[in-house]
């Protein structure tokens, strides 16, 4: 969201010691998340819940708008900061594997620990704007037209849009009380809120307006008539980041009328999913529901990948509408990596490889670190390898028996920067 409407920064706190060319990968790190909810007029929220998703961390802020959440282990985690009567704010915070160049400490069994501070700033506007107005066709009120309202925002390499809907009394008038109490003219000079409306079946009449305040109560009348069928939001646009975790990734079309799948498959529609890397269309369930669609792929979307949706749908004979994008998916975040199940000296004759049983899921390739005598702090002596999961898996014959190893697998994101998963367990030469 503009930085009017959500302030958030992150600031990363890190204590380095320094020694030449050696490098220690830290396991035990944690975030300390804090920060202070405010109104539009920066007044403190008492009583905001803050919750980080796909955990049980959760505070309330004081009658400062303070809050601190401690102990978020590494990840990238979605915050929601909410109260009864305002909007909802979202952001993502990310927990990274730090690296740690100095002394080892694992000879002495313990691992070493780290915080990273997170400071996240939220400013809430209330849900009390105002806006009223009518409906009419050719001079005519419409009675029980379907008025929507919203607001299309970039936030977090994301569009989001944020919609509230009502319909039109018998003499064709509308009113919504609860809206997000902001002047678009100030604030959203390139995004203001909108008002559409459509006629009682949502299909062959509409037409909009656009608001730049709800804090001065006006009248906005919608005059209907036979526009086209539009796309109105859509997951995957500049960059949209998709989780690639979950099984099934959806993706959602939000049009401004209904959309018919019967017409669609009359016309010749359709609605394909592709891998634009390879141009191979994936298997999807394609449901059609009122104005929206939703694409669920057969299979799981890969990590780090560039797909394609394109689509020609209908809402009645003579609308329809051809539209196509792409969408990125970003790489596995770095907890779901996780050396599984162990990692071994496979002995093959006379000759010792340092092998992972099992592939890392998501991982592309491993760091390998190494302590030549077992004692000597662990030094990066491969950078990436793959060769760990072969048949036989790293050649160490070079290193000598009590030499110890371990490896970190990792992935790149959406802009080439490495992903780190957690490191395995130490393993000696026999």
């Amino acid at each position: 969201m503009k930085r009017n409407l959500f302030i958030f920064s992150l600031i990363v706190s890190v204590t380095v010691m320094f020694s030449s060319c050696k490098k220690e990968y830290l396991i035990d790190v944690t975030g300390n998340l804090n920060g202070t909810v405010t109104d539009q007029y920066s007044n403190p929220i008492k009583g905001a819940l803050i919750t980080v998703d796909g955990t049980n961390l959760k505070d309330s802020t004081d009658a400062d708008g303070t809050y601190s959440i401690k102990g978020i282990p590494v990840g990238d985690y979605s915050v929601a900061v909410s109260k009864s009567g305002y909007v909802t704010k979202r952001s993502v915070i990310n927990v990274e594997p730090v690296y740690n160049n100095g002394v080892s400490n694992t000879t002495s069994g313990q691992k070493q620990s780290y915080q990273v501070g997170i400071l996240l700033d939220a400013q809430l506007y209330a849900l009390t704007g105002v806006a009223t107005g009518y409906v009419t066709y050719g001079g005519v009120a419409v009675a029980n037209a379907k008025v929507v309202a919203y607001w299309t925002y970039y936030e977090n390499n994301n569009y989001v849009t944020e919609t509230f809907q009502t319909t039109t009394d018998a003499d064709g008038i509308y009113s919504f009380t609860a809206l997000p109490l902001i002047d678009y003219t100030n604030n959203y000079s390139s995004s203001s809120m909108t008002i559409a409306a459509y006629d009682s079946q949502n299909s062959d009449l509409s037409g909009s307006t656009s608001i730049s305040s709800t804090a001065v109560l006006q009248s906005y009348s919608i005059s209907l008539s036979q526009n086209d069928l539009e796309l109105i939001t859509h997951t995957g646009s500049d960059n949209n980041k998709i989780d690639t975790v979950a099984a099934n990734s959806v993706i959602t079309l939000t049009y401004n009328q209904n959309v018919s799948a019967q017409i669609t498959q009359q016309k010749g529609g359709y609605v394909y999913l592709y891998n634009n890397g390879t141009g191979n269309r994936i298997a999807a369930n394609v449901v059609y529901n009122n104005n929206k669609i939703t694409i669920t792929a057969s299979a799981n979307l890969q990590p780090g990948s560039t797909y394609r949706v394109s689509a020609m749908v209908y809402a009645t004979a003579n609308k329809s509408l051809s539209s196509g994008f792409y969408l990125y998916t970003i790489s596995t975040p770095g907890a779901a990596m996780t050396v599984t199940p162990v990692v071994a000296i496979n002995t093959v004759s006379t000759v010792n490889y340092l092998k992972a049983t099992t592939p890392t899921p998501y991982a592309v390739a491993y760091e390998i670190y190494a302590s030549a005598d077992g004692v000597t702090d662990y030094q990066l002596i491969v950078s990436s390898n793959t060769s760990v999961t072969s048949t036989n898996g790293y050649n160490v014959n070079s290193y000598a028996k009590g030499a110890k190893f371990y490896i970190v697998p990792f992935n790149y994101d959406a802009y080439g920067n490495r992903v780190h998963g957690t490191a395995s367990n130490i393993v000696t030469i026999p």
